[in-house]
């Protein structure tokens, strides 16, 4: 279990002590380990509790997101197996280059809880059309809130803004595109599975082809079936708002509890956030898991221009604490857990027979 956790995920554990040794460089030049150690002891750790609530109720709104769509067809699936394909999803998310392994993964875990891989697939879609269209509106609406607070200090700004729009708007028409034609779908998946038989990788073209194509179809029946129910699309979108905006307060939770001042302004308070949902459009298609040293640069870049100098390198390590290897460890347990769970209920199947 542990070994094909560990063959499946080398790159993303590997980005993780690159990560580390990120943040351990720049502690080195930035003020020196000790220093850097002596601010992280005078941390209000109920500001860090905060953040960490922000975390889970981030994790809780995504499995609610995928439960409203999930519903929609299958009326009596839990809440708990919801909550469960959306932790798997953001660990290997975490672990795959740009977040490629997290999507698919919830899709198998949703055939193990009895959905069928057309619906699955649709669910796991609109779930991921309706997360990057609120993360992209976040981000437009932040450049143009905070753009006067950002340009003067930030090199380049406006070319960052347009990179991460740019890129998300392009998934967000790509995914449409599939969503919406039906044939535009079947023949781009015709051109790959032309383009794999050529190179030898698939022998039996017209049986795979004929496969692939059932299941858009059902893919397409499934999607289209999700939106029509408007009202259902509207509170994943309402829910998804919600959670990124969670995620987007953490900075500032981190912030206070290295402030020592009592009055923080609230146009601050929007700035940290506006910062967070910058740094998450522009790093969203980096192709490195968890947008290793990028993510960390970024929120340097952003955020110095916030926290004391001293600060700004532990608040670093507890940001991607909190956002980012949290996530991996919840998750790892978890899909341990169920493997588990699994395995003891195959045996107790056996067993009965």
């Amino acid at each position: 279990m542990i070994r094909a956790f560990l063959k499946k995920s080398w790159l993303g554990l590997l980005s993780l002590a690159l990560s580390f040794g990120f943040l351990y460089i720049g502690a080195r030049g930035g003020g020196g380990v000790s220093e850097i150690r002596q601010a992280s002891r005078q941390v209000d750790l109920r500001w860090i509790a905060a953040g960490f609530i922000c975390v889970l109720a981030f994790w809780f709104l995504d499995g609610c997101v995928l439960h409203i769509l999930t519903r929609i067809k299958y009326r009596r699936y839990s809440l708990i197996k919801s909550l469960k394909t959306g932790m798997i999803g953001l660990l290997y998310s975490a672990l795959t280059p740009l977040s490629l392994g997290g999507q698919p993964m919830q899709i198998l875990d949703m055939l193990g809880g009895d959905v069928d891989a057309g619906n699955a697939s649709s669910v796991i879609t609109a779930r991921t059309l309706v997360y990057q269209s609120c993360m992209t509106a976040f981000g437009v609406v932040s450049v143009l809130a905070a753009y006067g607070a950002f340009a003067p200090s930030i090199p380049h700004f406006a070319l960052l803004a347009v990179f991460g729009v740019i890129t998300n708007a392009a998934f967000i028409a790509g995914i449409a595109l599939v969503c919406v034609s039906e044939g535009a779908t079947l023949r781009l998946t015709s051109f790959f599975v032309n383009l794999l038989s050529d190179m030898g990788v698939i022998k039996r073209r017209e049986h795979v082809l004929g496969k692939i194509s059932a299941q858009i179809r059902l893919f397409h029946q499934s999607y289209m079936l999700i939106y029509r129910h408007g009202r259902q699309l509207l509170l994943a979108a309402a829910a998804t708002f919600f959670q990124l905006a969670f995620y987007f307060f953490i900075p500032f939770c981190i912030y206070m509890g290295f402030d020592t001042s009592e009055h923080v302004s609230s146009l601050f308070a929007l700035h940290a956030v506006a910062a967070a949902s910058i740094i998450m459009m522009v790093t969203a298609f980096i192709p490195l898991p968890g947008a290793v040293g990028v993510a960390e640069g970024s929120f340097f870049l952003f955020f110095s221009l916030f926290f004391r100098q001293d600060a700004i390198i532990p608040a670093i390590f507890i940001w991607r604490i909190l956002t980012y290897y949290s996530c991996i460890v919840v998750g790892v347990l978890i899909s341990f857990a169920d493997i588990a769970f699994k395995r003891v209920h195959r045996a107790e199947i056996g067993e009965a027979q």
